[in-house]
């Protein structure tokens, strides 16, 4: 699955292109092109995600797809003149980065050390270094948000915030502070709001009011098991269902309080080892609960979040 596709001309060209992050491990190909998903793999051979980009041809139609680069799990980019040198560089997110001695960061920039008509990007920079974030980032927008002349970042996370991280150095040297709450989404894929997780964020002035906007896109999981329920099911699936429930608050419980990316190996072990347990004594009841009855829709909407004249 694409993250974040956007419409800019990558090549020079003059024509739009598509250029898009992917799911970890898979690239897709559109319609009519050869391969449906494309694996895609390091050199070790483990699964990555890849940035990738459609050329537009002069007819309307688009070019196969096209390796950019190799990125971090769960990637999403953003074209964005960062050096000030006339052609497109990458800023990058990642929901998760595994390898801490990478390097990597949440947010990356990719620099352009190719030209305008062939780009060819850099291995990605940490832009938060010294930072400790504390939510998975699942898109990003270099964007000089307070208007100060130096380009901050704007992020999307995994459940709905829309975050702000101030430039306070300089343009050759960038140094971005903790991130400000835009607009707050939720702790939990269940809580109540209007607008669904995994943000995918785009700053525009959408109504022309000369106050730029911030459009976003979601991604939502809805229980629809009550949809198609039948009565005569319902004493099963109501035991079954406070069983699953049950399960729930005790994985809940054992993970609450606890940082699993920063425990040693032998905590984390120790740890996976009690949820296994807890999977364990319940699965009676949790594999005929999922099996049988438990039904979800998955979709998104497309959000504006208007900006405010102060």
């Amino acid at each position: 699955m694409g993250f974040a596709p956007q419409l800019v001309d990558i090549n020079g060209d003059g024509l739009k292109d598509i250029i898009s992050g992917s799911y970890c491990g898979d690239a897709p190909q559109p319609e009519g092109h050869t391969g449906h998903i494309v694996p895609v793999k390091d050199e070790n051979g483990k699964p990555v995600s890849e940035i990738f980009a459609y050329y537009r041809q002069i007819d309307g139609t688009y070019a196969d797809r096209v390796h950019v680069a190799i990125s971090h799990i769960h990637s999403a980019c953003s074209p964005v003149d960062w050096d000030g040198d006339g052609d497109f560089d990458l800023i990058t997110a990642a929901r998760i980065v595994l390898d801490k001695s990478s390097g990597l960061g949440l947010i990356n920039l990719m620099e352009n050390i190719g030209s305008r008509t062939e780009p060819r990007f850099a291995r990605p920079m940490n832009l938060l270094e010294g930072l400790e974030i504390k939510t998975a980032i699942t898109s990003a927008e270099a964007f000089d948000w307070d208007g100060d002349g130096l380009l901050d970042l704007l992020a999307g996370t995994e459940w709905g915030d829309i975050l702000w991280f101030r430039n306070e150095g300089t343009a050759e040297a960038c140094r971005f502070a903790e991130p400000t709450v835009l607009k707050e989404g939720s702790k939990s894929s269940k809580a109540e709001k209007p607008w669904g997780n995994r943000l995918a964020i785009f700053v525009t002035d959408w109504d022309g009011d000369g106050v730029y906007d911030i459009i976003t896109g979601d991604a939502r999981t809805e229980d629809i098991t009550e949809k198609f329920l039948k009565e005569e099911d319902r004493p099963e699936y109501e035991q079954l269902k406070a069983k699953v429930d049950e399960y729930s608050s005790k994985v809940s419980a054992l993970y609450e309080g606890k940082n699993y990316r920063r425990m040693n190996a032998k905590e984390r072990a120790e740890l996976t080892k009690a949820a296994q347990k807890i999977r364990e004594e319940y699965r009676p009841y949790t594999t005929p609960y999922y099996r049988k009855f438990y039904k979800t829709r998955s979709h998104g909407y497309v959000w504006i979040f208007r900006g405010i004249r102060e």
